[in-house]
């Protein structure tokens, strides 16, 4: 049967101007995970010429600096998402999961009369909103502790800067948002142990599987929903099924955080 498919990117603009590709979107995540332009650039990955032309040009279509840069100092500088940066990542993200189901919805009239329904994949990425529960200053990293429903518990870490230019403080409500291919699956066994600090609870739901990925879908307590991706050969020798009980392992530093518009 052959492979019949729509294709769409979301482009995002700048007072008008496009911004170019999601990988611009992924550098400004990186740059807020690293605290570097050139570590951002190298996990995406990206020259560091291109990434700092980029960096440049972004700050020059919008209306606020997405990006600043402190040179100098303890451990060579840093370069900061600011607020509006932040906010404009968080509102692409939404944006591109709301993007991605109507994609998924023409795809899906399309696979009626082209595609086997194993062809196709949903939508992975995850956003969960929680209430800061606990803090940890040290002085190059913050931790948070996120409140989840029914006591559960998710961990970040982040620079301490970012946290602090956030304004970070325990009972405050933030977005976390999650990629699925960050998210490591495992059997729960009685000698489990690893080193992530995020190890979630979760009973297997829908399994999508396309020739090369898997989407794994993961419902956990309190009607949350993590979607994992994974390998399909990786699904198929665990042999993960529907109900199966599996255990979501997260890195702290995984889990990027934004503030919640007032």
């Amino acid at each position: 049967m052959s492979d019949f498919y729509f294709d769409s990117e979301l482009m995002a603009t700048l007072n008008g101007q496009r911004i170019g590709s999601s990988k611009r979107i992924e550098l400004l995540e990186n740059i807020y995970r690293f605290g570097s332009i050139s570590q951002a650039a190298k996990a995406i990955p990206m020259s560091y010429k291109a990434a700092w032309d980029a960096v440049n040009e972004l700050n020059q279509l919008a209306t606020e600096p997405l990006v600043i840069r402190h040179t100098g100092g303890q451990g060579g500088g840093q370069s900061i998402l600011t607020a509006f940066g932040r906010h404009f990542v968080a509102d692409y993200r939404r944006m591109q999961i709301q993007h991605q189901q109507i994609m998924q919805q023409l795809q899906h009239t399309a696979a009626s009369f082209t595609l086997s329904p194993s062809d196709q994949l949903l939508p992975h990425d995850n956003q969960l909103t929680a209430t800061i529960s606990h803090m940890v200053r040290g002085s190059i990293n913050h931790e948070i502790q996120l409140s989840l429903p029914q006591n559960q518990l998710l961990i970040a870490q982040i620079p301490a800067s970012h946290s602090q230019y956030l304004g970070l403080a325990e009972g405050q409500s933030v977005c976390a948002f999650i990629q699925a291919s960050a998210i490591i699956l495992a059997r729960p066994t009685a000698q489990f142990a690893i080193s992530a600090r995020n190890q979630l609870q979760a009973t297997i739901g829908h399994i999508h599987m396309n020739k090369v990925n898997s989407i794994i879908e993961c419902h956990l307590a309190g009607g949350l929903t993590l979607n994992a991706l994974i390998t399909r050969t990786s699904a198929e020798n665990m042999a993960l099924k529907p109900a199966d009980s599996i255990i979501l392992l997260i890195k702290a530093p995984s889990v990027l955080l934004t503030t919640v518009p007032a």
